[in-house]
């Protein structure tokens, strides 16, 4: 990474920092990615640049770009001419011949890196006069990001003043801190990348091959990664599978390091496919592995183990265990393994310090195991020097792997001299990388330690330098034997040597606590002097390749890494699977082993060390890690996978890639290597097929639509489809019909054929008949099942929900239970009470012949009965309510009176009538001061007093007596009581008396008696004895003599008159 430090004068006297990196990522003929890094006082800024060129005339190339923040998010990319945004990526909007873009991304200050995805597909054109262009998607094949960082002594410096004098070095810094292991950052695989073509019928492999009797999946060819072209077998029966077709090799072709592959297959399931993706391990690398062995035999190795024996012994005893091991693995044909070692202490000339150069015969690695069990432990531990001379023995390695296995006690105590530096944050224990060390004479030959860096407290005593002895080189300081030696690894590492360290009982001595580095930081010391794993995201022990034992008998389980790692040409491998748009996952992935190894090894994976497969990220991804494979051992992933046939956009007879990208990462922490197989594409061979429906409605009424107001505002259609068992329906589509939409819609294109059955649902609220409804019926019988042949093209299917009604009949008699007849009968109101607002339902209703009053076709509800017209001489009856409900099958309607489904009767009462009493004298002339009381039936008893005229009312059927019970002053009243019957018909009888006249009787003006009584005056006599009575008597008497006399003359003339 290359450091620039600008320091801009700002006005007013103020210094703002604008410091700018600038990283190249990619750095190709056809493309170059890099990033200029610019840290302010309140952001980061990084600014991205790229160009691509397409190297031949007919290749038109489009770059993508995704781009996370620290938590994994997509940021927001920002407008820039010619990019879009699609699925979280950043891509260009065509293919183009060449390319150059610049954009920029501000983040806050607190973040200090981002994740960068970069890939670019190919399209090729198939000739001049083609129009035919084939796709090659993500032809780059990097599976691993780029991480854009802002370095810590940058950060750091954009909150202080810049130091000039410290520029130069800072660019050095910079870029020294930028570089990572080569072993971990290279990569042992040159890809083989499958090709695809891309048309108007989908997107397919290049170099196909087909399951025999199988039209709806192609597969890629196979082929050997040394050549371009693929194996050129284009079919083949699946079912007979021997595990010998189809396989992308890497490696040698007689004997590769490593095979895969992967195949989709048909399923008696429509539209499901098997996919099932294989790696086999092998023995040996091509071109072969380079080991050496860096053995410590200091003084300490001699000391007592925490647990019994000595360090030495357990050290000798385990690797004499693991060159037995790796000697099982050696092919002497293609010379896949060479060992070396290098036994070392601290050089002196009392010390026995040994090399063993590379070799490919098992006799001599154990010869070398034997020597360093019988070389006596002395001196101190010069690591460096260690280093630089196992390094030497791989001079002969060419481009074959080189593996260096660190075995050590303790940490370094002596170090060459350093002649040059520069700051590196990444360097530990000091942030200082010796970039050149006084380490050999002018012979070439090496140098013994540097005296000036030994520590205070004693010869070789301490890694960390006395206080007191302050040193630096190139200005920059120097404070402990780890800086020393680990930057001598980093320079070992930088030529592409993969370091792993073992190290046990590292302790200071107790005697040099006070000033010696703590154990902590000893570890940290011994674990970045190794390689770091090419996928770490951190910087803990578990990022590098170091294994601290606590004790030398425990080196034994800790070489059994070295072994798997020296053993496996798959270690620790990642199978990432993307599903493709179109493509669901059907249950859970799953894996086995289908070969033990090669002959004679019968290396059967236990069950629980089998790789783990599980889905991820919502089920889109499929992941299988900890693929650990050696010795022709071989694993098969298995997974179903479903096309999505009703998603948008799904098109019949189209070729859809079941993935988006299938890689396997086979030494995802020792190398870059992403390895893509072939991804294999299906289709579903019917032709779309679109449903209209529609829903009718039986519930109108007096031509009326909807009278009852009963329908839903809205009810969903529900499309199911049969599986292959003719046993479970699954809903594959739903849409909502409402009256707003006339009751009718369609659903999407869903699969033709005669393999599909399908039903039609109606569902309203939970239910699929609608409350008072019949169970709707099916055009067709489409509820039950239809194939879609047997539709007629663009005729809906409807589906009729019938109102179910009832009738209900009363019976309407007059009082003695016959019906009524003639012209007068009484006439019902129905009206129906149990909606948002009452609505009429029939007026007018009159009872037919024999009684029976009929209301026809009420649905569920509460219903009033009203009698509006009465006959004459009749009570109106009381209203009464009829309920109509569902029966408990909800088949049918019920029709009920106060809970009683049988016929009502209704009796038509006489109405009460009512009584006048005219009191008159003998003129006819009304007459005051009477009073009468009228008694009946039911205990009535009345009596009025004041007026001429007397009201009685409430008169049922019965005889009642009228009675005078006061009589006018000077009038002579009734003798005796009046009898009044009012017979159940209606008719009125009144006792005869001179004294009374009258009638009565029921009529449409009401039913009335009207009576007069006569009082007649009379005369008044005296009672008897008193002196009135006398002078009454004198009167009469002497009227009676005047009378006498006068008619006595009277006579006497008519009598002289006739005798004349």
């Amino acid at each position: 990474m290359l450091l620039s430090l600008i320091l801009e004068v700002l006005p007013l006297g103020m210094q703002a920092i604008a410091e700018t990196t600038k990283t190249v990522l990619i750095d190709e003929d056809f493309l170059s990615v890099s990033y200029e890094m610019e840290a302010t006082g309140k952001e980061n800024v990084f600014r991205i640049k790229y160009q691509h060129d397409a190297q031949e005339e007919n290749h038109q190339q489009r770059l993508k770009l995704q781009i996370l923040d620290e938590d994994g998010n997509v940021i927001d990319y920002p407008t820039t001419s010619g990019m879009e945004v699609e699925d979280g990526w950043f891509i260009e909007k065509s293919f183009t011949p060449s390319a150059k873009k610049e954009f920029s991304i501000t983040i806050p200050k607190s973040q200090k890196r981002l994740q960068l995805f970069v890939e670019m597909d190919e399209q090729v054109s198939n000739g001049q006069k083609s129009s035919k262009k084939t796709t090659n998607q993500n032809i780059l094949g990097l599976g691993e990001s780029f991480w854009l960082e802002v370095p810590t002594d940058l950060t750091k410096s954009s909150e202080e003043p810049a130091k000039k004098s410290s520029s130069a070095k800072s660019t050095k810094a910079s870029k020294a801190a930028s570089s990572r292991d080569a072993s971990t950052l290279s990569t042992i695989y040159t890809a083989k990348i499958p090709e695809y073509t891309e048309d108007t019928t989908g997107k397919y492999p290049k170099h196909p091959w087909v399951p025999e009797n199988q039209t709806n999946v192609i597969n890629h060819q196979g082929g050997q990664s040394t050549e371009t072209n693929w194996d050129g077998v284009t079919q083949w029966d699946v079912a007979n599978d021997d595990n010998t077709k189809s396989y992308i090799h890497y490696g040698n072709k007689q004997n590769p390091n490593l095979s895969m592959r992967a195949l989709a297959k048909q399923t008696d399931v429509k539209n499901e496919f098997d996919v099932q993706m294989n790696v086999r391990g092998h023995l040996n690398y091509e071109p072969g592995v380079d080991i050496v062995f860096l053995l410590d035999n200091s003084k300490s190795m001699d000391s007592a183990s925490g647990t019994g024996g000595n360090r030495k012994a357990n050290a000798v005893k385990a690797m004499g265990d693991l060159v037995e091991q790796i000697s099982k693995l050696h092919v002497p044909s293609t010379n896949n393994i060479r060992v070396g070692a290098t036994i070392f202490s601290d050089f002196m000339p009392s010390s026995d310090n040994k090399n063993f150069a590379v070799s490919g015969n098992p006799d001599d690695w154990k010869d070398m195991v034997a020597q360093y069990g019988s070389t006596a432990p002395e001196g101190g531990t010069f690591t460096e020097r260690g280093l630089a001379e196992a390094n030497d023995l791989f001079e002969s390695a060419g481009n074959r792997k080189k593996l260096l296995f660190v075995l050590t006690d303790g940490v370094p105590t002596y170090s060459w001299e350093g002649l040059s530096a520069v700051q590196d944050s990444d360097m530990y224990y000091d942030q200082t990388y010796i970039t050149d060390s006084r380490d050999k004479d002018g012979s070439g030959n090496y140098l013994g330690y540097h005296s000036g860096y030994i520590s205070g407290a004693g010869p070789g005593s301490t890694t960390q330098f006395a206080a007191s002895q302050p040193r630096s080189v190139d200005g920059h300081p120097l404070t402990s034997h780890i800086t020393t030696t680990n930057s001598r690894a980093k320079r070992i590492k930088a030529e592409g040597v993969e370091i792993h360290s073992l190290a046990f009982n590292i302790a200071p001595l107790p005697s040099y606590e006070p000033i010696e580095h703590s154990i902590p930081d000893l570890l940290r010391g011994l674990y970045k002097m190794s390689s770091k794993k090419a996928n770490a995201t951190g910087d803990t022990e578990d990022d590098y390749f170091f294994y601290n034992a606590g004790d030398s008998t425990e080196l034994g389980d800790y070489i059994t890494n070295w072994y798997d790692i020296i053993s496996r040409t798959v270690d620790q491998g990642e199978i990432i699977n993307q599903l493709g748009d179109m493509y669901e996952v059907v249950g859970n992935p799953t894996v086995q082993q289908v070969k033990a190894g090669e002959a004679g090894w019968g290396n059967t994976i236990p069950n629980g060390d089998l790789p783990k497969a599980s889905k991820t990220n919502n089920d889109r991804t499929i992941e299988v890690k900890d693929i650990n494979l050696s010795a022709g051992q071989e694993i098969q992933v298995n997974y179903k996978v479903r096309l999505k046939t009703t998603q948008l956009g799904f098109k019949s007879e189209h070729w859809y890639p079941i993935h988006k990208s299938s890689t396997l990462a086979p030494i995802p922490q020792r190398t870059q290597d992403i390895l893509p197989f072939g991804i294999p594409s299906a289709r579903a061979s019917i032709k779309d097929f679109v449903i209209p429906v529609r829903i009718d409605w039986d519930d109108s009424r007096n031509a009326a639509e909807d009278f009852w107001k009963l329908r839903p505002s809205s009810a969903k259609i529900i499309l199911q489809e049969q599986d292959d068992n003719g046993t479970t329906w699954s809903t594959i589509e739903e849409i909502e019909l409402t009256e707003n939409g006339n009751w009718s819609g369609s659903f999407p294109p869903v699969m033709s054929g005669p393999n599909y059955t399908y039903r039609i649902v109606q569902q309203v609220g939970s239910e699929e008949r609608v409350l008072g409804y019949a169970k709707p019926t099916y055009s067709n019988n489409t509820n039950n099942s239809f194939k879609p042949d047997s539709l007629v093209s663009n005729t809906p299917i409807v589906i009729t929900n019938t109102l179910m009604t009832t009738n209900y009949s009363f019976k309407k008699f007059k009082h003695d239970g016959t019906p009524f007849t003639g012209t007068d009968k009484p006439k019902f109101t129905i009206t129906r009470t149990s909606g948002t607002q009452d609505v009429v339902v029939e007026t007018g209703i009159e009872p037919e012949a024999d009684g029976t009053v009929t209301v026809t076709g009420l649905p569920v509800g509460t219903y009033k009965v009203e009698e509006t017209h009465v006959p004459s001489g009749y009570a109106k009856m009381t209203n009464f309510n009829i309920e109509v409900k569902e029966n408990s099958g909800g088949t049918a309607v019920e029709a009920s009176v106060q809970g009683q489904s049988g016929s009502h009767e209704v009796i038509n009462r006489i109405a009460d009538f009512e009584l006048k009493v005219d009191k008159i004298d003998e003129r006819g002339k009304a007459l005051n001061g009477a009073s009468f009381r009228l008694t009946g039936p039911n205990g009535y008893d009345q009596t009025k007093t004041s007026g001429s005229t007397f009201t009685f009312t409430g008169l049922k059927p019965g005889v009642y007596q009228l009675e005078e019970t006061v009589t006018p002053t000077g009038f002579v009243g009734l003798d005796k009581k009046i009898a009044i019957t009012i017979a159940e018909d209606g008719t009125v009888t009144i006792e005869s008396n001179p004294l009374v006249t009258g009638s009565g009787g029921a009529t449409s003006a009401g039913n009335k008696i009207d009576l007069k009584v006569k009082n007649a005056m009379g005369k008044v006599l005296p009672s008897t004895g008193g002196s009135g009575v006398q002078k009454l008597m004198l009167i009469s008497l002497s009227c009676l003599a005047v009378g006498g006399s006068l008619g006595a003359g009277y006579l006497f003339l008519n009598k002289r008159r006739g005798s004349r």
